[in-house]
């Protein structure tokens, strides 16, 4: 016999210890239960277990990935150019557009465009922020 901060414990032959005195969740720590019992708490550890594996994969992938804002000292421009005519009635002017050219490293002008309206949605222009950190390009989107 052993003694623990006032807890008795008893070493029996099939290597389990049985505490006297100790909470429930000692007896099940050490193995003190009944063999269902101990079958059912394993399956049910299991379970934990498992959903704590699964559980993360999960979430990560319902989360967005956000693209890499990509910054610039100076904005950039826009090209002189002549509206081109709409396609039909259902359709939006889309005056300025960037996209960024991992290539050259730079935004590359894609305005001067019409795209098909969305049912019931408006369409916001997208326009240039300027930040702490320099220029950015704030896409435009359907609202």
């Amino acid at each position: 016999m052993i003694s623990l901060r006032g807890h008795n414990l008893l070493i029996l032959r099939n290597g389990f210890v049985r505490m006297k005195q100790c909470a429930i969740s000692w007896y099940i720590f050490c193995g003190v239960v009944p063999e269902q019992n101990r079958n059912i708490m394993k399956k049910v550890l299991l379970l934990v277990l498992g959903l704590g594996l699964v559980a993360p994969s999960v979430v990560s992938a319902q989360v967005k990935v956000k693209e890499k804002v990509h910054y610039v000292k100076v904005k950039p421009r826009v090209p002189k150019y002549t509206k081109v005519v709409s396609p039909g009635a259902n359709y939006v002017y889309v005056r300025e557009d960037w996209t960024w050219d991992e290539g050259t490293s730079q935004w590359t002008w894609e305005g001067n465009r019409w795209v098909e309206l969305q049912p019931a949605k408006t369409w916001v222009e997208g326009r240039w922020t300027n930040t702490p950190d320099g220029w950015m390009w704030v896409e435009g989107y359907w609202k």
